[in-house]
């Protein structure tokens, strides 16, 4: 993400805090042919969010860390596979890595960077530490409680110890995930917007009405499980006993149906109605899937990485969503798609268009379109397409018929 030295789209980049002449672009698109390493390359930025997260409260002792090495080569099939990031708060800046495989974490790291780089700690294989003269306050007590198949940072966080709730805290608040393949974990965070951000409805219906989906209003519908359309699937059986209940008892948590998304759409004399949002076109419905995290990256100035972004999606919604970024003051994103609309100079610098390619061994290299020594009025869509950068299917012939 960091941006190359090129005056192009200057709105799609930003400077990094405290970092002289250091700028960041705001979106990075990956390209590549099916099974090139695209969502692997999400996968593991993933990963290494939920095993931060999670390695310390929610794993027990002996069990298995998920991650898998690269099969395709006999000696790293049998090494531990390494994760490293780099990023900053405010004009402090964190390099922050370990390695794993499947039964524990061989080594950790943390080094911050401000006038020159320093040592907080270093986790070796042999389960020894080293740690730097700015790592403060106690350190065996987290040593003694972390688990080979835990990392140590996300110890030190559960201790509340402040160096460690930097690396924590940053993939807590300020990473997002978002894939196709789990809507339903995407929609619950819109949803919990419509019930508990003041102004996030009218947000939405502003988005609603911009992005031109058919729908005039979207409401949220609360309702008790006996006013709900879910009674009429209980079996009549059922509903005698358990009618009076609910009538009796109508402040009872049990009561309350799920909460439901309602869009509402206007007949031609003006007339509403109203439907289900499973009603609705599957573009439309990943649009309110998406849309609560993507109020949130943009408004809280966060990274959003994502999968697979074009699904279901028109080529305009997707550049509309991209603009979104792109207008913010320092959100970003990343994310992984097949749509060639977008390989447009009128749309992105050449250092945010990125591409993924596997070498002869299987392995992936990921690599952007500012290492190619094209001109600026390129037609970068029909160079992509025609193989002038790579990473695209080398297709054969097939005939079903014979």
């Amino acid at each position: 993400m960091v941006a190359a030295k090129d005056d192009d789209h200057s709105e799609n980049t930003f400077p990094a805090p405290g970092a002289g002449k250091l700028a960041l672009v705001k979106s990075a698109g990956i390209y590549g042919a099916n099974a090139s390493g695209k969502s692997n390359l999400i996968n593991a930025l993933i990963f290494m969010e939920k095993f931060v997260r999670i390695s310390a409260s929610k794993s027990q002792e002996g069990d298995p860390i998920d991650v898998a090495p690269f099969r395709l080569d006999t000696q790293t099939a049998a090494q531990p596979s390494e994760f490293e990031v780099v990023f900053m708060i405010g004009d402090e800046r964190y390099v922050y890595g370990f390695t794993a495989d499947s039964t524990r974490v061989y080594e950790e790291w943390l080094t911050a960077t401000k006038r020159k780089p320093r040592l907080l700690f270093r986790r070796s294989a042999e389960n020894s530490y080293e740690f730097g003269d700015s790592w403060k306050g106690d350190k065996e007590k987290i040593v003694q409680f972390t688990r080979p198949n835990a990392l140590f940072i996300s110890v030190a966080a559960q201790f509340n110890h402040p160096t460690g709730k930097i690396v924590f805290d940053w993939f807590k608040d300020k990473v997002n995930t978002l894939s196709s393949r789990s809507p339903g974990m995407e929609l619950h965070e819109t949803m919990k917007k419509m019930m508990h951000e003041v102004g996030f409805i009218e947000k939405l219906n502003e988005f609603v009405q911009v992005a031109d989906v058919g729908i005039s209003k979207v409401i949220f519908e609360k309702k008790s499980l006996y006013e709900s359309d879910l009674w009429a699937e209980f079996p009549e059986e059922s509903k005698l006993g358990f009618a009076g209940y609910l009538r009796e008892k109508p402040a009872n948590p049990y009561n309350a149906a799920p909460p439901q998304i309602k869009t509402i759409h206007k007949m031609s004399d003006g007339a509403e109605v109203i439907f289900d949002l499973k009603d609705e076109s599957l573009g439309t419905q990943r649009l309110f899937t998406i849309i609560g995290t993507w109020y949130q990256v943009i408004k809280e100035n966060q990274l959003l990485v994502i999968d697979e972004m074009e699904t279901s999606f028109h080529p305009l919604i997707t550049q509309f969503l991209i603009a979104m970024v792109h207008r913010s003051e320092s959100a970003q994103l990343i994310f992984t798609t097949h749509d060639v609309s977008l390989l447009d100079a009128q749309i992105f610098r050449r250092d945010q268009m990125w591409f993924t390619e596997k070498d002869k061994s299987g392995a992936t290299q990921l690599y952007s379109l500012w290492d190619y020594n094209v001109r600026k009025e390129e037609n970068f869509r029909l160079g992509y397409l025609k193989g002038r950068y790579g990473a695209i299917p080398f297709i054969g012939e097939i005939d079903f018929g014979k």
